[in-house]
């Protein structure tokens, strides 16, 4: 198996603050595949 693509983000300490750290990471996460050069099928 190879990585066709792959993307890096992070939520920020104020982001973690104001959205709590499970919403933050699902922006997180959220980002990296926005970020994604190859668009997923499903996630």
């Amino acid at each position: 198996m190879s990585c066709v693509s792959y993307s890096i983000a992070f939520a920020s300490e104020e982001e973690i603050d104001d959205l709590n750290i499970l919403n933050a990471t699902k922006l997180a996460m959220k980002r990296a595949i926005e970020g994604l050069s190859v668009k997923p099928d499903f996630y």
